[in-house]
């Protein structure tokens, strides 16, 4: 028996008013930008909003408001701007990333001995992998393997060619292949003891889990934890030798936090560097910047580490970090999976101005990158930006890691006013720029605005 058609109209309103109710329920975090910040914060909360966010840097605020009391908002004709949701997963539509089933991944430096290595490798998953196979060379002169274990599971002699003495393709049937559970060690030993320490690019080695799911040793550098090299190939070594440090100018890194590394917060006569801390995540001073990623720590670490350089047990005069003795000011914009809010950037973009002459601000690093959703000159963090070097701040920003195609600058590299910077990689050579080149994650230009 079919219902009344008056009974299925009533059901049908009934359905569309609840979902208008359920609507205008919903609480929206939205920008509202007008000729002031300052009105803006009025007309939110003359409709019982809560803001978020005040950021006379852009005219703007951040707000929480209902679908509701953002149509009375709008409807006073104050707003020249607004953007309706705001939160961390509300990105620009591209083609989705495809998932992978591999999580397994190398630390990017062995432990060498005279007689093998030590290789951390890593299962992010829950689920343990099993090592199925190991290609490995080695210099002849360690003569034949001796043993592998991964962790405390020996690798069986007879899975390998015990008569190899310079490389060798092990493939494990499945009883014999060990479990990878979090973090292990990959110990490979040989028979000889080489008279000196062999190098990391004198070994090769990639393990494999299972089909498509392989992590590579990457060759390294000769001594990678006294020299980082780049300090050497920019120039800047030479800098250091003449005391050219950077001392007396200060860098504000946005970005994920600072770890209290003596090398990062101390400067090359061991005294404190680190001016002032900023949360714009929870807009405080005094709740220090953990750095949950480590991404904002090896920024940092870039710019200014005050660890002396050694080659060969000796200094050489110059530092690891391009300019050891700078100021510090570390604000953390960006949480522990790397994701950062619009209004909380520009909101430690704020901050930077505000405080710049009391810090003696001269210098800020944003290496992030975001794909464009506006042109350039409407995006609110290239509109913050533009205000940072308006105010005499010279800003770095990186192109970002969506190349190899063109017109691949995320914001705020986009913006012509500042300094754009990509990648590029010397392929473990350091004395040759022969085999140098940019790597395809390496953002492209043109911009859509064809300044870069």
């Amino acid at each position: 028996m079919k219902p009344p058609l008056r009974a299925t109209l009533v059901l049908l309103t009934l359905l569309a008013t609840c979902k208008t109710l359920a609507d205008d329920d919903q609480v929206l975090h939205v920008m509202l930008q007008g000729d002031s910040a300052e009105s803006m914060r009025s007309l939110a909360q003359a409709q019982g909003g809560k803001l978020t966010h005040y950021l006379p840097i852009i005219n703007a605020v951040g707000a929480e408001l209902t679908r509701a009391q953002l149509d009375a908002v709008l409807a006073s004709g104050e707003v020249t701007r607004h953007i309706d949701d705001l939160a961390l997963n509300d990105q620009p539509e591209g083609d989705p990333e495809p998932e992978s089933s591999c999580n397994i991944a190398g630390s990017v430096e062995i432990l060498r001995g005279n007689d093998g290595f030590r290789w951390y490798l890593y299962n992010k998953a829950d689920d343990a992998r099993q090592l199925t196979a190991l290609d490995l060379s080695w210099p002849a002169s360690l003569g034949t393997i001796k043993s592998i274990t991964l962790a405390d599971n020996a690798v069986p002699p007879d899975s390998w060619d015990r008569q190899a003495i310079k490389d060798t393709q092990i493939n494990l049937v499945p009883e014999a292949a060990p479990d990878l559970h979090g973090r292990q060690a990959l110990d490979v030993r040989f028979h000889r003891a080489a008279n000196t320490i062999p190098l990391q690019s004198d070994y090769s080695v990639v393990a494999h889990f299972g089909e498509d799911c392989e992590t590579k040793l990457i060759p390294g550098y000769p001594e990678n934890s006294t020299d980082f090299y780049y300090s050497t190939v920019t120039g800047a070594e030479e800098l250091h030798r003449h005391g050219v440090t950077g001392d007396g100018v200060t860098v504000a890194v946005l970005d994920s936090g600072l770890w209290d590394h003596p090398a990062l917060v101390h400067n090359t006569n061991g005294k404190d560097r680190v001016l002032a801390r900023y949360d714009a995540i929870n807009n405080s001073e005094r709740d220090g910047v953990f750095d949950e990623s480590g991404h904002g720590t090896h920024l940092t670490s870039v710019i200014a580490h005050s660890g002396k350089t050694l080659r060969q047990g000796k200094a050489t005069g110059g530092f690891k970090g391009i300019a050891p003795d700078v100021s510090l000011v570390a604000v953390k914009a960006f949480n522990e999976t790397g994701q950062g809010g619009m209004l909380d950037i520009v909101r430690g973009l704020q901050w930077v101005v505000d405080n710049r002459k009391k810090y003696n601000i001269g210098v800020l690093n944003l290496s992030f990158a975001a794909r464009p959703r506006w042109p350039y000159y409407l995006d609110p963090i290239n509109q913050a930006v533009l205000r940072v070097w308006a105010a005499g701040i010279s800003v770095v920003a990186a192109a970002g890691n969506e190349g190899p195609e063109d017109l691949t600058v995320g914001s705020p590299g986009n913006l012509p006013y500042i300094i754009t910077v990509g990648a590029v990689t010397d392929s473990w050579t350091v004395d040759t720029r022969a085999d140098d080149y940019i790597p395809d994650f390496s953002s492209r230009g043109p911009t859509p605005a064809a300044h870069i």
